[in-house]
C-alpha cells in the first residue's frame, strides 16, 4: 500500500510504503530503509523524520518514536517535484495502479525542510497547534483529485 510519494521526472525522490508483511519502508531514490512499527489503524498519527546531514531517520506513530536508522547520510532531494498521496506513479505522473492505492482517510499533511523536535511531533499527535509545514501544509496546499477520492470537511 502506497502512502506518500515525491517524484521528479527522473527519480522517485522520496516514497513511503506499507509493505504486505506490515513493515513500513522509507525510500530515497533507490533502496529503502525498513521499519517495524505498531499497526497503522484508523486515525493513526504517522510522522517520518529524516536529517540529510547525518542520515538519521525515524517514524513516529501516535507520538512515539521508532528506533533510529542511519539512512543515506548526505543525500539531497531534488526540487520541483510532485507529491502523490496514496498512490505510486510507475513513471512520472503516469499510470496509477488500483492495487497500490491507499484506502482510508488522510486528515492532515505537513512537510518541513528541517526535523521537528520531539515536543512538536508529540504536540501534533495530541492535536495542539504548531507551526504548519514550511514546504507545504494541508490547509493551503493546492491539489488535484484522481479516482475515487473525496475532500470532506472534518469539523
Amino acid at each position: 500500500m502506497f502512502l506518500f510519494a515525491y517524484c521528479t521526472p527522473d527519480y522517485d525522490e522520496l516514497n513511503v510504503w506499507r509493505e504486505k508483511d506490515g513493515r513500513v519502508t522509507f525510500y530515497l531514490s533507490g533502496d529503502g530503509a525498513f521499519f517495524h512499527l505498531p499497526p497503522i489503524t484508523f486515525r493513526t498519527s504517522l510522522c517520518l523524520t529524516w536529517e540529510s546531514r547525518t542520515g538519521l531517520a525515524a517514524f513516529w506513530v501516535d507520538g512515539r518514536r521508532s528506533t533510529y536508522q542511519v539512512y543515506k547520510p548526505g543525500h539531497t532531494i531534488r526540487p520541483k517535484g510532485t507529491v502523490l498521496l496514496g498512490q505510486d506513479a510507475d513513471k512520472h505522473l503516469g499510470d496509477l495502479e488500483a492495487l497500490q492505492s491507499f484506502v482510508g482517510e488522510v486528515t492532515d499533511l505537513n512537510m518541513w525542510d528541517y526535523v521537528l523536535p520531539r515536543r512538536q511531533i508529540q504536540a501534533l499527535h495530541y492535536g495542539h497547534k504548531i507551526t504548519k509545514g514550511n514546504i507545504f501544509d494541508w490547509a493551503t496546499i493546492e491539489y488535484q483529485l484522481n479516482g475515487n477520492v473525496m475532500v470532506v470537511d472534518d469539523d
